[in-house]
């Protein structure tokens, strides 16, 4: 799943969070689904995801 770095510097503090295999560690983590507390967390992580991989997200910084 890609992510905003920042944000996931914070999240990779999770314990069903990893930085993501063969990706670029700042920007993609991997989710353990079963171990995930809700759905919908998982659920607002891919529509993140979505916007930032098909350009509709605006970083904070710009």
């Amino acid at each position: 799943v890609k992510c905003d770095p920042v944000l996931a510097a914070g999240l990779v503090k999770k314990p069903y969070v990893f930085p993501a295999y063969h990706m670029a560690k700042g920007s993609w983590i991997s989710i353990l689904i079963a171990d995930a507390p809700s759905d919908e967390e998982i659920s607002d992580l891919l529509s993140l995801s979505r916007a930032i991989t098909s350009g509709s997200f605006k970083k904070t910084n710009e």
